[in-house]
C-alpha cells in the first residue's frame, strides 16, 4: 500500500508540474529512484543481510560488522540501480531480485546448516520454520508482483 501510494503520488505530481521545468523533471526522477530504493531496496538489503549471515565464515573477525556492511552496500547498489534504470523497470527488477533472494534463502539455510524446513518442523525448531516459511511466502508474493509489473510494462 505504501509503495502504491508513493508511485501514485509521484506520477500525479510529475505529470502536473514537470512538463515545463527540466529541474522539476530531474527532481521527480530522483524521487522515483528513492521511492524504489526505500521500498524494494530495503527488502533486498535485509535479505542480503540474511544471506551474508549464512555465507560469511563464523571465524571471521568482525563478522557482525561484515554483515552490516553487506546490508548497506546492497542498499546502496539498489539506489544506484534505481537511478540508472527507467522507474518501472527498476521496480520490476528489484522486486524480482528480492523474490529470488527470498526464495533461495531456505535452500541456502538447508545447505549451510544441514537442516531444512521439514527437519526443523520435526525438531520443533519453530524459529527456523518461521524464517524459512516467511521467506518462501514473501518470495512467492514478490515473484507474482514482479511478473505483474513486467506484464504491465509490456502493455504500455
Amino acid at each position: 500500500m505504501i509503495a502504491a501510494g508513493l508511485v501514485f503520488f509521484t506520477i500525479k505530481r510529475r505529470s502536473r508540474y514537470s512538463r515545463t521545468n527540466p529541474v522539476v523533471q530531474v527532481m521527480y526522477r530522483a524521487i522515483e529512484a528513492l521511492n524504489t530504493t526505500a521500498v524494494m531496496g530495503i527488502i533486498v538489503a535485509c535479505t542480503a543481510f540474511l544471506w551474508a549471515n549464512r555465507l560469511l565464515p563464523f571465524a571471521l573477525k568482525g563478522r557482525a560488522d561484515a554483515e552490516i556492511t553487506v546490508f548497506f552496500l546492497s542498499w546502496l547498489l539498489m539506489l544506484l540501480h534505481a537511478f540508472l534504470r527507467p522507474p518501472l523497470r527498476a521496480w520490476a527488477e528489484q522486486t524480482g531480485l528480492a523474490a529470488l533472494l527470498c526464495l533461495g534463502l531456505p535452500l541456502l539455510n538447508a545447505i549451510t546448516s544441514n537442516v531444512g524446513l521439514l527437519p526443523s518442523i520435526a525438531r520443533n525448531d519453530w524459529m527456523t520454520v518461521g524464517v524459512d516459511g516467511t521467506a518462501i511466502l514473501l518470495g512467492s508474493l514478490l515473484a507474482a508482483a514482479s511478473t505483474r509489473i513486467y506484464k504491465s510494462k509490456a502493455r504500455r
